[in-house]
């Protein structure tokens, strides 16, 4: 029976995600395998780089 995981990932330069250590040991995945994966975006509100400064 195949197993499904779930992890919010971020990406990376050039698009990359990494598979949570965890995850791989679990399922053996190994560099070259393939694996499904199924995309949904997760929003956030960004903060502003000067939210977090005191004001003068």
């Amino acid at each position: 029976m195949t197993q499904i995981h779930s992890a919010t990932l971020k990406v990376i330069q050039g698009g990359r995600i990494t598979i949570p250590t965890e995850v791989r040991e679990l399922e053996n995945i190994q560099e070259g395998d393939f694996v499904k994966v199924t995309i949904e975006k997760v929003t956030r509100e960004r903060k502003n780089k000067n939210e977090n400064k005191d004001p003068d």
